[in-house]
């Protein structure tokens, strides 16, 4: 994201912002929602509490993390929560 352009009040307060959103390329060639798919395991969601979270079917998540892990050279959920983390794939909020 960009500021492109802000306002200011007489106190020196944001009274307003315009912003520009670039899209960019994500790593490993994934997806938006691949990227959601490694968040909710790094949360420790198994694969039927992601398909309830992101409204998807099982078969599907499961899908989608076969993907992921070929893109990332993972083979567990350990290995690929460690890896995204570390790499700032995701972020958990404490």
């Amino acid at each position: 994201m960009r500021l492109l352009r802000a306002g200011v009040g007489p106190h020196g307060a944001l009274q307003g912002a315009v912003i520009a959103e670039r899209p960019c390329a994500l790593p490993y060639e994934l997806t938006a929602r691949e990227i959601e798919v490694i968040t909710r395991v790094a949360l420790g969601d198994s694969n039927p509490q992601i398909a309830a979270a992101l409204v998807l079917s099982v078969r599907t998540v499961t899908t989608h993390l076969e993907h992921i892990f070929a893109k990332l050279g993972c083979e567990s959920r350990t290995r690929l929560t460690t890896r995204a983390l570390a790499e700032g794939l995701c972020r958990l909020l404490v």
